[in-house]
């Protein structure tokens, strides 16, 4: 019964948590962005490029925020030109991925949360399936008992005649 109760607090935890959590990263990821597309700071733009190749993504809300802010929109929001091994192959493909707008059309952050959200609901279906279980194997363990408790009584009684 314990570790129900214990269960029950941390899954309240989680989802108490969880809300905190988005909040924080996507103001992380908003601060991070800025820093990448206004600064010259290497490890910023390796980051991003990382995240926006990975999550298949394209800016922190889309590739609009490149063109809001002046910027040509990133190489690695074209998944071709990024992956591309020499450094001609790369331009042909990047000039391309422009001039035909094929490149990622999802923000970043969107992606990013949405994986954090879905994580999430993976955790709570698994508390919620673990205390259900949890709750069956209770209730089956006090049937067990009252029908062990029936049988002695029928067994004692009987002995006594």
């Amino acid at each position: 019964m314990i570790i129900v109760v214990i269960e029950l607090l941390v899954t309240i935890y989680v989802a108490v948590q969880r809300y905190g959590l988005e909040f924080r990263v996507a103001d992380w990821l908003r601060e991070d962005f800025f820093k990448n597309i206004t600064g010259e700071e290497v490890e910023h733009k390796q980051l991003w490029d990382q995240l926006q190749s990975s999550y298949e993504c394209c800016g922190l809300n889309g590739p609009e925020d490149y063109h809001a802010l002046r910027k040509p929109v990133s190489i690695s929001c074209c998944a071709k030109a990024f992956r591309a091994r020499n450094d001609f192959a790369k331009q042909m493909l990047y000039r391309s991925c422009l001039e035909s707008a094929s490149y990622f059309s999802d923000g970043c952050e969107d992606e990013i949360l949405e994986v954090l959200r879905s994580d999430a609901e993976w955790l709570f279906g698994v508390a919620i399936t673990s205390f259900w279980f949890e709750a069956a194997g209770m209730l089956l363990a006090m049937w067990v008992a009252n029908n062990e408790r029936c049988k002695i009584e029928v067994y004692t009684h009987t002995v006594r005649y």
